[in-house]
């Protein structure tokens, strides 16, 4: 059975902290508690914040739910803008073939070629900050060079506070690093242990999962 991974399984792994038991449960089909009434919130800005530059554009191509072969096709038709257009392929990593599925947001076309943006509200996009962010785009890099056989122009991040801040490609070697890294986790044998505390599980879906079962057996991390 082929592994998939998507860019977005950053987010299970980083925010709102750094938590591999999130993303080792997100994967193997644990569900989450509904979000809460200020997550729903946060969903919604981010939304409007895309939607809003996407209204910037006069002319694109909107490929939201489109088989991943029509990117390819617009591409090839020197589209001005992509928006939702998404990739598949398959990636070799120690061995094993993963399946890497990613919906970037926006492919602008400049000159003869096309760079990468993605919205987010987030107003930091630093390693320390927002270590998910740049990962993801690492991917889309990764994507868009298998799916084109050319590297995108650059990789950028248009801010919540309307900054745009690039993101330098860093190539396939330092993609597969990252697929690694989920690859790593989601195939683990058993749960990987991660302590159970307040404020690293404040806002995470699986909170009350985790402090349910750390209550049963009265783990010293409730202290």
């Amino acid at each position: 059975m082929t592994l998939e991974i998507k860019p977005s399984d950053f987010y299970s792994l980083y925010s709102l902290s750094k938590c591999e038991l999130r993303l080792y449960l997100s994967d193997k089909g644990v569900e989450p508690t509904p979000p809460s009434e200020f997550i729903k919130v946060i969903f919604k800005l981010g939304q409007r914040h895309e939607k809003n530059h996407l209204a910037t554009f006069p002319d694109f191509s909107d490929l939201t739910g489109k088989p991943a072969g029509m990117t390819l096709d617009e591409i090839q038709k020197n589209r001005p803008v992509i928006y939702q257009g998404s990739f598949k392929t398959d990636v070799p990593v120690d061995g094993q073939v993963i399946k890497i599925i990613g919906i970037p947001d926006f492919l602008i076309k400049e000159e003869e070629n096309y760079f990468i943006r993605e919205c987010k509200i987030a107003r930091r996009t630093s390693e320390k900050d927002h270590p998910e962010i740049a990962r993801q785009l690492q991917i889309y890099g990764l994507l868009f060079e298998r799916t084109t056989g050319k590297r995108p122009l650059r990789l950028e991040v248009l801010k919540g506070d309307g900054d745009i801040e690039e993101i330098v490609y860093e190539g396939e070697a330092s993609a597969i690093a990252n697929i690694r890294e989920l690859v790593n986790i989601t195939s683990l044998p058993e749960e990987p242990y991660t302590p159970v505390g307040w404020p690293k599980c404040g806002g995470c879906g699986y909170s009350d999962f985790c402090v349910k079962r750390a209550e049963e057996s009265q783990s010293v991390t409730l202290i």
